[in-house]
């Protein structure tokens, strides 16, 4: 269930982007991605290049340095920020 500190995302973009800078404005939180926002793992096709990139887009866009925890349940992969 999603509350002030927990989001669900299925995939990463813009709407990502939006949910860190509130949290990092507020008392923070974790963004799972490859969620839906019932809580279930749909899970995300994603490679360390693909980890590396979301990493550079949040430095760049945000100037926050994040921490991406890459996560498997029932072979699906998901990561949190």
């Amino acid at each position: 269930m999603e509350t002030q500190n927990i989001e669900y995302k299925e995939s990463f973009g813009d709407s990502v982007l939006k949910a860190i800078c509130g949290m990092a404005n507020s008392n923070g939180g974790t963004i799972f991605v490859g969620v839906s926002d019932d809580g279930s793992v749909k899970g995300i096709k994603i490679t360390n290049k693909d980890l590396e990139k979301i990493t550079e887009r949040i430095v760049s866009k945000l100037g926050i340095h994040p921490e991406i925890e890459l996560k498997k349940r029932k072979r699906k992969k998901f990561f949190s920020d």
